[in-house]
């Protein structure tokens, strides 16, 4: 896990890359990331991640409701599970908010990565004011000499119906676990560390474990099945 790219290691250099968020890491999400994993095998080079820590809506929206679905450690396991080599997590900060697409382009993609292959979805745009969108990457391609996929929109099989971070959160917010896993691929997940609270359920023979979950998503208040480990 790179969290900037002023001196990467060898390990980053030439690598295959997937651009984006990915909050949710859902079965969309995942297409991107194995689509530049494929590409990284093909060319014998590394695969990587480039997203973005805190989410950008953290900085532009301060005082919002807590909106992240993925922590960033589960964040980071899922990409390994997908077979990424490396994770670029690059602080978003308001400094970092006010690169251009350009720049981004320059600076990061072949200055620091050399990335030899770059693979975003459908809808990503990045840059001040998210001017860099898929136009410009096929220019930026052609120019820089690197590969570009751009993948189309991922979902249910003869139908409109496409996954999307949004979904997730909506039937999170309705109570709709089941619904919200048909877009992930897999149950949602919650992490965080375990701190006092009333001793209330220890008290009445059903000890609770309270988690902390910093500025992650809260689902609809309500009683679930879970697994815990």
């Amino acid at each position: 896990v790179l969290r900037h790219l002023d001196s990467p290691p060898a390990t980053a250099i030439g690598v295959a890359v997937a651009l984006g968020n990915f909050d949710g890491v859902h079965r969309g999400h995942k297409v991107v990331i194995q689509t530049a994993v494929q590409a990284a095998r093909d060319l014998g080079a590394p695969s990587a991640v480039l997203t973005f820590e805190p989410h950008p809506r953290d900085l532009f929206f301060p005082g919002a409701d807590p909106y992240r679905i993925t922590p960033f450690r589960s964040k980071a396991a899922r990409f390994q599970d997908l077979g990424v080599d490396v994770m670029i997590a690059m602080p978003f900060t308001r400094a970092f908010s006010q690169v251009t697409a350009e720049q981004f382009v320059a600076k990061y993609l072949v200055g620091g990565l050399q990335a030899r292959h770059v693979v975003t979805g459908y809808d990503f745009a990045f840059g001040h004011k998210r001017l860099g969108g898929q136009a410009f990457l096929e220019a930026k391609a052609e120019e820089h000499g690197f590969g570009l996929t751009v993948v189309a929109p991922v979902g249910v099989e003869d139908s409109d119906y496409v996954f999307g971070s949004s979904h997730v959160r909506r039937h999170l917010r309705a109570g709709s676990p089941v619904q919200a896993a048909e877009h992930l691929g897999a149950w949602w997940e919650i992490m965080g560390r375990v701190r006092p609270g009333a001793s209330r359920g220890h008290d009445l023979g059903c000890p609770t474990a309270n988690l902390d979950l910093g500025n992650v998503l809260r689902p609809k208040f309500g009683i679930y099945a879970v697994r815990v480990r």
